[in-house]
């Protein structure tokens, strides 16, 4: 074998073997997490392992799966997030810290800071909306506006403290109408039984 032929087959080993680990590496599972926080620094621990310094705006690789992101820093509530992530997909984690302190609520007077806040608080406000809507799927069709009442979303006189506990508010014209608005949840689809519902009776234009 010549010396030009060994440096061919050296050659191409080391093709197949760069060829071999590229696919291998294409395999591994894994995902990322794309950290967006106020404070803009602290510590991660995820799934209760040891903490690490971040930053906001910095990526972390994990496995793919579910995981519990902890976010903390002194001077602040510290905040926990369950996710998940899907092989190869990059998650952004959202996380504001509740400050306990002075000096720890200037940490939140940054524009990325801020940004992050007004981000956080939209994506709690709209995950407790859609939470509502799944308990309480009448709510897709109200309010419900008939001749003689009108059906519309309260807060619930049984748990009077919880903002997710919600009733119907039924103001009828007059007495009597319970089983007709019960009749007209059913034929939309609804069980009456399902919900707290609150009958009121309107004030008269003489009131």
């Amino acid at each position: 074998m010549t010396k030009r032929n060994k440096i061919l087959i050296f050659g191409g080993l080391i093709v197949l073997g760069l060829i071999t680990i590229s696919v291998i590496y294409s395999l591994i599972p894994r995902s990322t997490i794309s950290l967006a926080l106020a404070p803009e620094e602290g510590f991660i621990s995820i799934d209760g392992g040891s903490k690490q310094s971040v930053k906001n705006k910095q990526t972390l690789d994990v496995t793919p799966g579910k995981h519990t992101v902890k976010f903390s820093r002194d001077e602040f509530d510290s905040f926990s997030k369950d996710i998940t992530v899907a092989n190869k997909q990059t998650l952004e984690v959202i996380i504001a810290l509740n400050p306990l302190t002075d000096a720890a609520k200037q940490l939140l007077l940054t524009p990325d800071a801020q940004e992050v806040i007004q981000r956080f608080v939209g994506e709690k406000m709209t995950k407790a909306t859609d939470q509502l809507n799944k308990d309480y799927p009448i709510l897709s069709i109200l309010p419900i506006q008939a001749r003689l009442y009108v059906v519309n979303p309260c807060q619930s006189a049984n748990h009077p403290s919880d903002p997710t506990k919600l009733a119907l508010c039924v103001d009828v014209s007059q007495p009597g109408l319970e089983p007709y608005v019960y009749k007209d949840i059913t034929s939309r689809g609804y069980n009456p039984a399902d919900y707290e519902i609150i009958f009121k009776s309107s004030p008269s234009p003489t009131d």
